[in-house]
């Protein structure tokens, strides 16, 4: 009887160990869609490089869905964009940026620059309706002319957006750190004359039990972050510049 009792304790610490050994391979992390789409690919592959036992676990929705998955401690860490309140988080600025208007090469705004009367006449492709981006965006422009937006699409993502705009679809106003690459391919251009400050947050719940990985994954991101060579942002943002 005793050697059972013993078998089955051995089985238990077996059991527990190996629970214990997937738990501490877990990567629980949330993004919103413009840092899920254009940088954590190139972060966790980067990460899995040097720790390949990791596995990551990812949530990426709009800001609202990250907020709530990181408060519920579904997931421990994550990135937010725009000027959320995360006063029941552990928050650092790790990323400056800036929202610009982007169109097609052969748009006509591609060769001038932008008022508000464009703005308000032009088709706009937007994001849903609870993004930071929308919010940010539609806040600027009703503080600096109450202005009001042609929506004629509403999408659900930064790439779906990137795609319509390239295809000659109108114009929208995007993260300059997200659209580079097709920038620098000329397959969008950037519009001169609106520019509003952006930042990303990384955000850590100040209770939650991080696995060691999550805990090293953390620290990963602070540190490319701190390497990042990012572009200042530019004088006059948050205004329309004439």
């Amino acid at each position: 009887q005793a050697r059972k009792v013993l078998d089955e304790m051995k089985a238990l610490r077996s059991i527990a160990q190996n629970l214990r050994g997937e738990e501490d391979t877990r990567l629980r992390f949330a993004a919103c869609v413009t840092v899920g789409e254009r940088l954590l690919p190139e972060w966790l592959w980067q990460f899995k490089n040097r720790t390949p036992n990791a596995v990551p676990m990812v949530f990426m929705g709009n800001d609202p869905a990250v907020l709530a998955v990181i408060k519920s401690g579904e997931m421990p860490i994550g990135i937010v964009a725009g000027d959320y309140a995360c006063e029941d988080f552990e928050s650092t600025t790790i990323l400056e940026d800036e929202l610009v208007v982007v169109v097609a090469p052969d748009h006509p705004w591609a060769q001038r620059r932008v008022g508000p009367e464009d703005l308000s006449g032009g088709s706009f492709i937007a994001r849903e309706h609870g993004s930071a981006l929308r919010t940010v965006v539609e806040q600027t422009l009703k503080d600096i002319g109450d202005i009001s937006l042609n929506v004629q699409m509403e999408l659900g993502s930064n790439t779906a957006v990137k795609e319509a705009i390239e295809s000659g679809a109108g114009f929208s106003i995007l993260s300059r750190a997200d659209v580079k690459r097709k920038l620098e391919a000329g397959k969008l251009v950037q519009v001169e004359g609106l520019s509003v400050p952006w930042s990303f947050k990384l955000l850590r719940h100040p209770t939650a039990s991080l696995s060691s990985i999550e805990n090293d994954f953390y620290e990963f991101i602070l540190s490319m972050c701190n390497q990042e060579d990012t572009e200042p942002v530019k004088p006059l943002v948050g205004s329309l510049r004439g």
